[in-house]
């Protein structure tokens, strides 16, 4: 009966063992795949970061004059303001209910591209309204108020694939906003 009992620690014993080297593995794999893609995240943005601070946007500061840039600045500096309103928190919903309920529904995500499009109309509203009562150049506001809600529904995205794991794809996505902005 000695025999057996020990038998059985032994197989339990090798078991528990077999079992933590395998998460332990598991683990490892995850870890390293993470790493990896933060490499990717972070190699990205230290390549295109730089390029817009020093290049772009200093030689558009240069070329277009003070009083241009001023009122750009201004413009743009309102729809910053405003920007909230194309997202009251939806982001942050989105990843917090995915991630607790560990979904990867894209009725969620119709659901939300619905509401993000009616916030965007609003804040576009909300910005021609006060550009028309201050009298400041329209086309300029539609410009940046467009530029505000494709930066907001990129944001959206990035959310999206954050919470599926498309640590690469987000990574993209963030360049592609780069491109987008310089030309």
């Amino acid at each position: 009966m000695a025999c057996f009992f020990y038998l059985l620690i032994c197989l339990f014993n090798w078991f528990l063992n077999y079992y933590c080297t395998f998460v332990f593995i598991k683990k490892l794999v995850q870890t390293k795949l993470f790493l990896k893609n933060i490499f990717w995240v972070q190699l990205i943005n230290f390549i295109a970061k730089p390029i817009w601070i020093i290049a772009i946007d200093r030689f558009v500061q240069n070329q277009i004059g003070l009083e241009n840039y001023g009122q750009y600045h201004l413009i743009f500096s309102l729809a910053t303001v405003f920007f909230i309103i194309t997202d009251l928190g939806l982001n942050n919903f989105m990843t917090k209910y995915l991630v607790a309920n560990n979904l990867r529904s894209n009725a969620l995500l119709n659901l939300s591209g619905g509401l993000k499009l009616i916030l965007s109309i609003l804040y576009l509203t909300v910005l021609i309204s006060i550009g028309l009562s201050r009298n400041l150049d329209i086309i300029l506001i539609i410009w940046v108020g467009a530029n505000q809600v494709l930066l907001s529904l990129n944001q959206w995205l990035r959310v999206w694939f954050n919470v599926n794991k498309f640590f690469v794809k987000e990574a993209l996505l963030s360049v592609i906003e780069r491109v987008v902005a310089i030309l």
